[in-house]
């Protein structure tokens, strides 16, 4: 998610979540986390914090 207030580079992930014996995991979910420039989570922050 970019509000577009820090400077930075989109980053594109995509890849394939497989099991130990290489075989893919069906409806596997992979959760990212990412932080800002100040090192941020936004949805961490309060909404007064963000204004």
């Amino acid at each position: 998610m970019d509000d577009g207030r820090d400077a930075g580079e989109v980053m594109w992930l995509h890849g394939q979540v497989c099991d130990t014996q290489g075989r893919p995991v069906a409806n596997a979910i992979v959760d990212i986390w990412h932080a800002n420039t100040l090192g941020e989570l936004l949805v961490l922050r309060s909404e007064s914090e963000r204004l």
